[in-house]
């Protein structure tokens, strides 16, 4: 966990952990049945810069019996460019929605 926050946001860090608790709770008390999985817009800050961006992040625990993440992630604009004009910054938990591939 520690290595994720690293390049995350500060301001996001409280958001992240929460969002990352309630979705390994959620599998862990039998609610879901198989993995879970959610979908993050956060600001990652660039290695060497005080730059952040916007990433698309997949949350996801592969399979219920084990409290462990999975998580994927790509750039997805600057922060400049982000429609969030919210002082909380740009963080923004939605569903993971399947697509056609995995099905």
């Amino acid at each position: 966990r520690q290595v994720l926050l690293s390049v995350i946001h500060p301001e996001e860090h409280l958001s992240l952990v929460q969002t990352t608790r309630a979705l390994l709770a959620t599998t862990a008390g039998g609610l879901m049945s198989g993995s879970a999985s959610v979908r993050v817009l956060h600001r990652v800050l660039v290695m060497g810069s005080s730059e952040a961006v916007v990433a698309d992040s997949i949350i996801a625990v592969p399979h219920s019996d084990q409290q462990q993440l999975l998580i994927s992630s790509r750039y997805a604009i600057p922060v400049e460019q982000s429609p969030s004009t919210s002082p909380g910054g740009v963080f923004r938990v939605m569903p993971n929605m399947p697509t056609i591939y995995d099905r």
